[in-house]
C-alpha cells in the first residue's frame, strides 16, 4: 500500500514540461526581465567572489553557516563535501512566488564561485484546498521568457481534476494558463531582484567575516 502511495505521489510531481503541446502560444519577449543565460538560453546566475584574506577551510565554513541561515526549510536539501556546497532549495519573491532552485558554491585558494540554475515555480497544491494524503508539490518549469502557456494549461488541468466536480475544465484551464502565460514579466524581475539579493547577502557576510 505505500509503494503505491508513493508511486502515486511521484507521479503527481513529475515535471509539466512533459505535457504534450495544446496551445498556440508565444511570449511576446523572449527574455522581459533580462535574466542572465547560459550558453544553452537557460537561467543561470554566476558570480566570482576573490576573498584573499580567509583561508579556503573558513571560506567554506562561512558559507556552509550561511547555506544553514537561509535555508529553512524542511524541504530544502543541503549537500556538501569538502569544497563544494550543493543545495536544492526555495526562494519567495515579495509577492509570495514560491521559486525552487539549485545553488553551487565551490570554494578554492581565497575565493568562492557560485551558480544559481534550474528554476522553477514551486506550488503546494495543499494550498488551493486540494485533499491528499500527504503534501504533494507541483512544479513549472522557468524559462527566460517565464514558463510556457502549456506547462500553466498542464498545472491547471490537475487542479481542476481535483476540485469538487473532479473533472478537468479545459476551457477554464486554457483561459488561466493564457492569462497567467502573458502575464509574467513583473513575476520574473521579482524573481532576478530576489535572486540577486541573496547572492548579495552571501558576499556580504562573507567580506564582513573576511574583515573580522
Amino acid at each position: 500500500m505505500k509503494t503505491l502511495q508513493l508511486v502515486f505521489i511521484l507521479l503527481l510531481i513529475s515535471p509539466l514540461t512533459l505535457a504534450q503541446k495544446v496551445l498556440a502560444w508565444e511570449p511576446k519577449e523572449k527574455n522581459p526581465a533580462n535574466m542572465p543565460l547560459d550558453e544553452q538560453g537557460e537561467i543561470r546566475f554566476h558570480e566570482l567572489v576573490s576573498l584573499p584574506n580567509l583561508a579556503s577551510d573558513n571560506i567554506f565554513k562561512r558559507a556552509h553557516r550561511w547555506a544553514k541561515n537561509t535555508y529553512l526549510s524542511a524541504d530544502d536539501v543541503i549537500l556538501h563535501s569538502k569544497r563544494k556546497l550543493v543545495i536544492r532549495g526555495s526562494i519567495k519573491t515579495k509577492t509570495d512566488v514560491l521559486v525552487g532552485h539549485r545553488l553551487v558554491l565551490e570554494v578554492s585558494r581565497g575565493q568562492y564561485q557560485v551558480t544559481v540554475d534550474s528554476l522553477h515555480y514551486l506550488y503546494d497544491m495543499n494550498s488551493f484546498s486540494m485533499k491528499f494524503p500527504a503534501k504533494v508539490i507541483r512544479t513549472i518549469r522557468l524559462h527566460s521568457y517565464g514558463a510556457s502557456a502549456d506547462d500553466f494549461y498542464a498545472f491547471y488541468n490537475f487542479l481542476y481534476s481535483y476540485s469538487v466536480a473532479q473533472k478537468a475544465d479545459t476551457t477554464q484551464s486554457k483561459r488561466m494558463a493564457l492569462i497567467y502565460a502573458n502575464a509574467q514579466g513583473s513575476t520574473l524581475a521579482e524573481i532576478k531582484q530576489t535572486i540577486e539579493e541573496g547572492l548579495a547577502s552571501l558576499k556580504k557576510n562573507m567580506e564582513n567575516e573576511a574583515n573580522q
